[in-house]
């Protein structure tokens, strides 16, 4: 087949890499991976600062090095690669950030994905988690979901949704609050939503608040329903209608 193959000298290197983690706690490792094309050869790292430590035998010259940060702040990383035909160079700024991004933060997940405020979802059953649903009736067209009405396993199963790393330093108060909107399928059985946080990078997490609704509304922002809820008008939703207020926690013990 004429032209399958074709060879060019003059071709620089494609640069690109990627972290298991762009926001952390400090004192973590991150391992980076050169993800260039077009025949890289010799990788060069670079972060702004430079106070960063290349650990379990890595160097600047890894391909996948692994990367202590030992201060907190945002780093810069800038990846260097080498062929045949030259040098090009890739930088993403403020790509790390140590210690925690500052409050407030926010999220409409008007996105439509979960990626783009860098939330964890732990699904340890492998089985429905947490995803994104078409909502209306807040001021929203998304939000976050789980789909408790397909989920057919048994009882006590718990997913997570995980927040970035968070500081709270210099802060005084500190609260989280969020709109929620749920009913229940079966008068018999009900589902449950726990807040926990943790101040040490996710080894222990303390309980803030739980509930499951009772039928009467402790929780559930919308009457008993035998077919799938997605809320649709205000009235569905926490604190406007049928049900449960909004969740208003403070955090203030965690301040500083």
């Amino acid at each position: 087949m004429s032209g399958y193959i074709e060879v060019s000298e003059t071709a620089l290197p494609e640069v690109y890499f990627v972290a298991t983690d762009s926001i952390t706690c400090s004192g973590i490792e991150i391992q980076f991976a050169d993800m260039s094309s077009n025949c890289p050869d010799i990788p060069f790292w670079e972060f702004d600062p430079s106070n960063v430590n290349f650990i379990n035998g890595t160097t600047q010259s890894s391909q996948s090095p692994d990367v202590e940060f030992p201060n907190a702040g945002s780093y810069s990383v800038t990846l260097s690669v080498t062929n045949n035909a030259g040098t090009n160079s890739f930088t993403k700024e403020d790509y790390i950030q140590i210690g925690g991004i500052a409050v407030p933060f926010y999220d409409d997940f008007e996105s439509g994905s979960l990626n783009t405020k860098s939330w964890i979802i732990e699904n340890p059953d492998f089985n429905v988690t947490w995803d994104m649903a078409a909502v209306a009736g807040n001021g929203s067209s998304h939000a976050a979901c789980m789909n408790f009405f397909d989920y057919l396993v048994p009882p006590g199963s718990r997913d997570r949704m995980i927040t970035p790393v968070m500081t709270f330093e210099n802060m005084n108060q500190v609260y989280l609050s969020f709109q929620h909107a749920y009913a229940k399928r079966h008068s018999s059985v009900t589902d449950s939503l726990i807040v926990l946080i943790s101040n040490d990078c996710g080894n222990t997490w303390t309980r803030l608040w739980a509930n499951g609704d009772d039928g009467n509304g402790i929780f559930a922002t919308h009457e008993l329903t035998t077919s799938p809820f997605v809320p649709e008008v205000a009235e569905d939703w926490c604190g406007t209608g049928w049900g449960a207020d909004c969740v208003f926690l403070d955090l203030s013990e965690w301040a500083g």
